[in-house]
């Protein structure tokens, strides 16, 4: 009897009254704006039951990178340097192109690469990377970012590093540690981290270094 007549309900739907779909309509609205609210990088899920802390609570590693770094000096003799990253999930290759003044010599490498990162709901993280054989593991505190909007990020775009230990041959603690580092991220699901690389510097001697791309970690 229940399927019959849902399938009756299917063929020969009943007329709602408007007032009926309006209310409809707002209610999933609303619904749609809570779940969307979780939702503050660019590539998010548009609808998710997890906050961003419990999506990004957990390990996670490292399994494809595209990014450039480049870096351009004037003055006697013009410099430029660009380095192309590249992994696959297990190396790290590299493709790099340097000019000094009218000589350009362009060089490559692979090496073996890893990074695993955790955080939890408590507000820390522990982060290890092996490099070529050469292992480091830094460990600290993160929290999210309030709406920047010089920068141009929403609130809970990005995450603040401050690494306690790992980063020296110090341990840090107190609550006047400085942050080193921020956490752009592009997309941030479940099973799925996306990290934008976007950074500038210009010193007043005119020299320019920038570093874009991305970084992406799935759930280990």
């Amino acid at each position: 009897m229940f399927c019959a007549k849902i399938f009756h309900n299917f063929v020969k739907p009943k007329q709602k009254p408007m007032k009926t779909i309006i209310k409809a309509s707002f209610i999933f609205a609303v619904v749609a704006a809570l779940f969307s609210g979780c939702k503050k990088g660019e590539n998010d899920p548009f609808l998710s039951l997890k906050s961003r802390t419990s999506r990004l609570s957990k390990e996670w590693k490292l399994v494809s990178a595209d990014y450039t770094e480049t870096f351009s000096s004037t003055g006697s003799v013009d410099y430029y340097s660009s380095t192309h990253y590249t992994y696959d999930g297990a190396e790290m290759n590299e493709s790099n192109s340097t000019t000094i003044g009218t000589n350009t010599t362009t060089s490559t490498d692979s090496y073996l690469y890893s990074i695993n990162v955790e955080f939890t709901k408590e507000g820390s993280f522990e982060q290890t990377i092996s490099s070529d054989g050469i292992t480091s593991v830094g460990a600290g505190y993160w929290t999210w970012i309030h709406k920047i909007k010089d920068q141009e990020l929403s609130n809970k775009e990005a995450v603040i590093l401050t690494y306690a230990s790992g980063t020296s041959n110090s341990t840090l603690t107190g609550t006047s540690i400085n942050p080193d580092q921020i956490m752009v991220i592009d997309k941030l699901s479940s099973s799925e981290l996306v990290v934008i690389y976007d950074y500038k510097e210009t010193t007043t001697d005119g020299d320019v270094l920038t570093q874009t791309g991305t970084m992406t970690f799935q759930e280990k």
